[in-house]
């Protein structure tokens, strides 16, 4: 904590590293709620049941926080910015100075990276995140020991960039949510232009681009690995001819798992790239002379209505099955037998909908979010084009059809899904 405030050699003054906090931030109620929210977390994956779903944390974590989060952030702006309990505890360890003569020392020495760097800093703990919901065997005590460890990287990056940058381009979660606050103001923006600013923001970085890249591929990738075309096309290519044919389910295999890893890990990097050449194609046939990055960058952020819709269709029966358990769960978070308020008996059974009904849904949602995706898509093209003399409302249009086709197998796939 001592890293938190540094001396200045003229006069040995104490000034925080940090800014300083915003006036009266222990009354806002949001921020207490995000902070007890990660304690409870933390403290109930160490101390109570390991069974995934009578724990608090799982819920908590992965339903609440990471995606009904997300989904909320999508249509009310980024919430997260308020709740970031990470952010809070910074905030709170501003107040207790600890200085040491090396502390100069240590601020001078501080690295001041690229917006770049930190960007793929957080694309590589997104990655790292997205590998252990998918492969790590996820349960209560090491989800735990997960979050205090990003909780000392928060702490210590925070120290060396200071709190506003490093929640704003190094912090994983806080890029993705500033993605959905963004998404949201560019929605606004098509409806009233005094929102049009959102409608202007691109990606701040190439690492930006392949982090929403990844937001995509990874919840496609997750969904093509449970149909039955992967288990009946794919994994027999790992499989010797005797081991199929006597038996009549998947069975564990080294080679098959390595691969679906390798492919997990480098799908964000190949579906950035063929965005970027449908951006590349989109530009020679625009005549525009923007740079190929630069466009990309431009264009980028109009996939993230893909990623919350796909997203939402594809975790939107966990939502009912298990985000509604948090109601019981905060009475009973350790499934020590306590009811804390009153709720322990409420909503215990899952909310199960029929399968035509979830279908016509999720239908719809991957439908929207094409929608608003090409209409984004649209209006960024002709923001940008209008300018330009060479360019006309025919290369426009085309060039959102080069980028938006090149999602239309993963739509096919998942809409079967």
């Amino acid at each position: 904590m001592g890293l938190l405030y540094c001396h200045h050699c003229a006069d040995n003054a104490l000034t925080p590293i940090f800014p300083a906090p915003p006036p009266s931030w222990e009354a806002t109620p949001i921020k207490a709620l995000g902070l007890m929210g990660l304690g409870l977390a933390i403290y109930s994956g160490l101390e109570g049941t390991q069974k995934q779903a009578a724990n608090f944390n799982m819920t908590f974590f992965w339903v609440i926080w990471m995606q009904l989060g997300v989904y909320a952030s999508a249509l009310f702006g980024n919430l997260y910015r308020h709740f970031n309990p990470f952010a809070t505890v910074v905030e709170l360890l501003h107040s207790v100075p600890l200085p040491t003569r090396a502390q100069t020392k240590f601020a001078a020495l501080a690295p001041k990276p690229s917006s770049s760097t930190l960007n793929g800093v957080a694309l590589l703990w997104f990655l790292a995140y997205a590998y252990y919901e998918l492969f790590g065997n996820s349960h209560p005590e090491n989800l735990s020991i997960a979050l205090l460890l990003y909780l000392a990287y928060c702490v210590a990056g925070s120290a060396l960039l200071g709190k506003t940058r490093f929640f704003a381009e190094a912090d994983f979660i806080g890029v993705y949510f500033n993605f959905l606050g963004r998404l949201n103001q560019s929605i606004r923006g098509l409806f009233n232009r005094q929102d049009a600013a959102g409608l202007e923001w691109p990606a701040p970085s190439m690492p930006a681009v392949v982090f929403i890249a990844g937001l995509f591929s990874t919840i496609a990738f997750d969904g093509l690995r449970n149909t039955e075309w992967w288990w009946s096309s794919v994994y027999p290519l790992f499989c010797s001819t005797d081991t199929l044919a006597h038996t009549t389910s998947p069975q564990s295999n080294a080679w098959f798992e390595q691969f679906e890893q390798s492919l997990f890990i480098a799908s964000p990097f190949l579906l950035g790239f063929l965005f970027v050449a449908a951006v590349r194609a989109a530009r020679r046939l625009a005549q525009s002379s923007l740079g190929t990055a630069e466009l990309t960058k431009l264009f980028a952020p109009c996939l993230m209505p893909l990623v919350v819709t796909y997203g939402f269709s594809h975790y939107f029966c966990l939502l009912l099955s298990q985000g509604i358990q948090i109601i019981h769960l905060l009475s009973d978070p350790l499934d020590a037998g306590w009811n804390l308020f009153g709720t322990r008996g409420m909503f215990r059974s899952p909310v199960i909908l029929d399968a035509q009904v979830v279908w016509l849904i999720q239908l719809f949602s991957i439908l929207c979010g094409h929608a608003v995706s090409v209409f984004l898509l649209h209006q960024r093209a002709f923001d940008i084009f209008r300018e330009e003399k060479k360019a006309n409302a025919g290369n426009c249009r085309y060039s959102q059809l080069i980028i938006a086709r090149r999602l239309l197998p993963h739509r096919t796939f998942q809409s079967s899904h």
